[in-house]
């Protein structure tokens, strides 16, 4: 039995993201449920653009599929985001992203109810690796 390449097993959260991650709608959701998830996220958006935010956001997801396959872009993209997002910025305190993380799966299963739990599982990767690398770098 062949052990399945990091590169191979990222291959099925690839194709998703050009099926459905790179859609308008995606964001739009997401930030729906974002925004309502706690108190204090609203308030961190209040004066946002939500239009250019959802652009922002696409690249972000981008970065940690291109972090998630050790490309040096992906990972030079995730440090920016580490630094504007820590503590001497825009201040994102790690409890916050679990916030992100919910409404990112759960604005997946919405949109998507049969998603399978093969690209469920390949996105967790992808996010939680995402998400440790920013937090890793708030001090605060």
């Amino acid at each position: 039995m062949r052990m399945e390449t990091i590169t191979e097993s990222l291959d099925a959260a690839k194709q998703y993201y050009g099926r459905m991650l790179s859609d308008d709608s995606f964001y739009r959701r997401f930030y729906d449920n974002f925004l309502a998830s706690s108190p204090v996220v609203r308030l961190k958006f209040a004066k946002t653009d939500l239009a250019q935010q959802r652009k922002l956001l696409r690249h972000g997801v981008n970065l940690m599929l291109m972090l998630s396959d050790n490309n040096i872009a992906g990972q030079y993209g995730m440090d920016r985001i580490r630094q504007s997002h820590g503590h001497g910025q825009l201040n994102i305190t790690p409890e916050l992203y679990g916030h992100w993380r919910t409404s990112f799966f759960k604005t997946l299963k919405e949109l998507d109810p049969e998603i399978s739990s093969e690209v469920v599982t390949q996105w967790r990767r992808i996010v939680d690796r995402g998400i440790a690398h920013v937090k890793g770098g708030y001090q605060g």
